[in-house]
C-alpha cells in the first residue's frame, strides 16, 4: 500500500468517526434520557447496604430554628483529645517553666536556650541571678548558649559589671564580652558605645572588646572598629586577632 493511499483512509476512518460522534451528541441533545445507562432507582428496601438510601434526599423543614452551637468539649469527636501542655504564647507560663528547667541538675541548656529566644518579657531578679551565677562560676558554655538568645536589657549592666570587674575570672570576662556582641536585647548603638569606652589601646587587651564591637554591627560599630584601626600601630596583628 502506498503512503498517499494509506494516508487516504487514516482520514476517511477519521471522518466516520467524526460523523458517529455528531449523531450520538444530536440524540444527546434532543433526548437527553436516550442514552441514560444508570439502573432504575427505586423506593423501598433492597438487599443491597444502603440501598434505599440513594432512593432518599435529605429533607429540610423550612419552619426549624437553628439549634445551639456545642461547646468546644462537645465539638469533639470521640478518641480525640483536647489541646495540652506548654503554651508558650502565654508569658506566665514561660515563667514558669524556665523557673523549672533552671532548677534542674544538669541545667538542660538547649532548652533554657530556646525558651529564652521565645522570652520578650524582663526575667524575674533570681532567674537572672541564677543564669549569670552559671556564667561567673558554673557551667559558662551553657550560659553562653542560652544568654546570646535573651531579650531582657536588664543583663547588660549586669554583663558589664563583670566586664569591669577585675576579680572576675578570665572565662567569665570572655563570655560577659560575646554575649553583650550578641545578645538580641539592649540598643544597638549605645551598646557599642559603651563597649568602645572600655578600649585601652592595646590590642592584645582590646581584641575581645573590638570582636564584641563587630558583633553588634551597625553603622556606629563600623566606625568604631574603623578609627581604632587607623590609630592602632600594629593594625595587622590586630587584623589577625579578630
Amino acid at each position: 500500500m502506498t503512503a498517499p493511499l494509506r494516508t487516504t483512509l487514516l482520514l476517511l476512518g477519521a471522518l466516520a468517526l467524526a460523523g458517529v460522534a455528531v449523531k450520538v451528541w444530536t440524540s444527546l441533545a434532543s433526548d437527553p434520557e436516550s442514552l441514560d445507562l444508570a439502573p432504575e432507582r427505586t423506593g423501598g428496601s433492597s438487599d443491597e447496604p444502603g440501598a434505599d438510601l440513594l432512593s432518599r434526599g435529605p429533607t429540610l423543614d423550612p419552619q426549624a430554628q437553628p439549634g445551639p452551637v456545642p461547646a468546644m468539649s462537645d465539638s469533639v469527636r470521640p478518641g480525640m483529645r483536647l489541646p495540652s501542655g506548654l503554651d508558650l504564647s502565654d508569658p506566665a507560663q514561660r515563667k514558669a517553666h524556665l523557673a523549672d528547667l533552671l532548677a534542674r541538675r544538669p541545667i538542660p541548656w538547649a532548652e533554657v536556650a530556646e525558651l529564652l529566644a521565645v522570652m520578650t518579657e524582663p526575667l524575674d531578679p533570681a532567674m537572672r541571678a541564677r543564669l549569670l551565677e552559671a556564667l561567673k562560676v558554673g557551667d559558662r558554655n551553657g550560659a553562653l548558649q542560652a544568654l546570646v538568645n535573651t531579650h531582657d536589657p536588664a543583663f547588660v549592666p549586669e554583663l558589664f559589671a563583670i566586664v569591669d570587674d577585675p576579680g572576675a575570672a578570665v572565662g567569665a570576662r570572655r563570655v560577659a564580652l560575646q554575649v553583650l556582641g550578641r545578645m538580641p536585647g539592649g540598643e544597638r548603638d549605645t551598646l557599642v558605645k559603651e563597649l568602645e569606652a572600655r578600649l585601652e589601646g592595646q590590642s592584645a587587651l582590646d581584641a575581645e572588646v573590638l570582636s564584641a564591637i563587630a558583633m553588634r554591627g551597625g553603622a556606629e560599630a563600623m566606625r568604631a572598629v574603623s578609627e581604632y584601626v587607623l590609630r592602632s600601630p600594629d593594625a595587622s596583628a590586630l587584623g589577625q586577632s579578630l
